[in-house]
């Protein structure tokens, strides 16, 4: 539990998606989270209620937006970060930024379906594939469904969005940086494609000064989705003690 003084003030949970995704895939959790917790689904450039704005393509550009979107420099509250796996790596980064910049860190990190940095993913898509190839392999790692390449229309919105984002992840390197001292837990599925070597997700605990929390879920990368109330109710305890 997060003590957060004698006057509770809500703490906002800042909950990065996924490749290809947008804000709203964390619009169930509203409801299910603590009182003491304020959701704040963060939206991508190029998507959702942002998408007039353009797509980018590296997860430096996207970490550069977000600093400023998301008005981090100025965070006067308590907060903490969700991010699954494209999402996860934006929060590490993110926080990184904050370490440079000295301010104000977030109280917790969930990073979800993702490996630890400087680790190798057993899978990868091929964000220079040809639509049908790609389409076939964004298919196999699930959490899309096929009815949304049926349609044209929706594919001719999907497709740039998603290739994009796995662009940004295909090309990320890591590079050594601080050790985080923040509390961080590390969520995994454990027949993910991405990797289902519990070391991968054990060795985030490099990166940080203070011990990783890791929970495996059955299932495969979208093992969020499938085990919902089992996630928040760990956010919940984690962050309000309830």
């Amino acid at each position: 539990m997060l003590i957060r003084g004698s006057m509770m003030e809500k703490l906002e949970l800042l909950c990065l998606p996924y490749a290809g995704s947008s804000a709203i895939v964390y619009g169930s959790w509203k409801n299910q989270l603590h009182s003491d917790i304020a959701l704040r689904m963060v939206e991508f450039s190029g998507r959702g209620r942002r998408y007039e704005e353009p797509l980018l393509d590296s997860v430096a550009g996207m970490v550069d937006d977000l600093y400023v979107h998301l008005r981090l420099e100025q965070q006067d509250r308590p907060y903490a970060f969700f991010g699954h796996s494209l999402g996860a790596i934006l929060a590490y980064e993110l926080v990184q930024r904050l370490i440079d910049e000295n301010k104000r860190l977030p109280e917790h990190i969930f990073l979800s379906g993702q490996t630890a940095p400087h680790k190798k993913e057993q899978y990868r898509i091929d964000h220079e594939l040809d639509d049908p190839s790609f389409i076939k392999e964004i298919l196999k790692l699930g959490g899309t469904s096929s009815e949304v390449f049926e349609n044209v229309e929706l594919s001719n919105l999907f497709l740039p969005v998603i290739r994009n984002d796995i662009k940004a992840a295909n090309t990320y390197r890591y590079v050594e940086r601080n050790k985080i001292n923040v509390q961080v837990s590390v969520l995994f599925g454990d027949n993910d494609p991405l990797s289902n070597d519990f070391s991968d997700y054990g060795e985030w605990n490099i990166h940080t000064s203070v011990k990783c929390k890791l929970l495996e879920f059955k299932g495969g990368h979208f093992f969020i989705h499938d085990h919902k109330e089992q996630v928040i109710r760990y956010v919940n305890e984690t962050l309000a003690g309830k």
